[in-house]
């Protein structure tokens, strides 16, 4: 009976720890950020996170340990009137409420091949690929876009949907 009893108590605490391994990382939201999926415009400028993938990559290209890659989708609309360029300096990424230290470095926007500056001509929309490396584990990932023409900042949640 007493071989029962411990067995029992060994299986419910092996099958705790499985199941406690198998939920899903509990993230937090930025209550003033949007979230994939929403519009938000600026300065005749409209930006949409369509998706995102999280990757630990491929045979050929991996991220440093502790690492993945984040890989958001996002779509930029110009209705400003005017032409207008992007530079990485317009986009940054926190994780954990720490910026990334080197945006050249660990952020790229993708398109048919990586371009320093992003053109826009008025009425013109553009959709690409912001690539980062993100930690493992996070609790919060926040991307701020910078209005190519004023101090204006919006902000985007980077995970999943509530």
């Amino acid at each position: 009976m007493k071989k029962k009893v411990i067995f029992i108590l060994i299986l419910v605490v092996f099958s705790s720890i499985i199941l406690a391994s198998c939920t899903k990382q509990k993230v937090e939201f930025d209550e003033d950020a949007s979230n994939v999926g929403e519009e938000v415009s600026m300065n005749g400028l409209t930006f949409k996170i369509i998706s995102l993938i999280d990757s630990t990559g491929s045979d050929t290209v991996k991220p440093p340990k502790g690492k993945i890659f984040c890989m958001v989708k996002l779509s930029i609309v110009n209705n400003s009137g005017q032409k207008i360029v992007f530079g990485m300096n317009n986009f940054s990424i926190s994780i954990d409420g720490v910026k990334s230290e080197s945006i050249k470095d660990k952020v790229k926007f993708i398109f048919e091949q990586i371009y320093e500056d992003i053109s826009l001509e008025n009425s013109e929309e553009i959709e690409g690929k912001l690539v980062f490396l993100s930690p493992v584990k996070y609790s919060k990932r926040v991307m701020e876009v910078k209005s190519p023409t004023s101090d204006e900042i919006i902000k985007f949640n980077i995970v999943e949907s509530k």
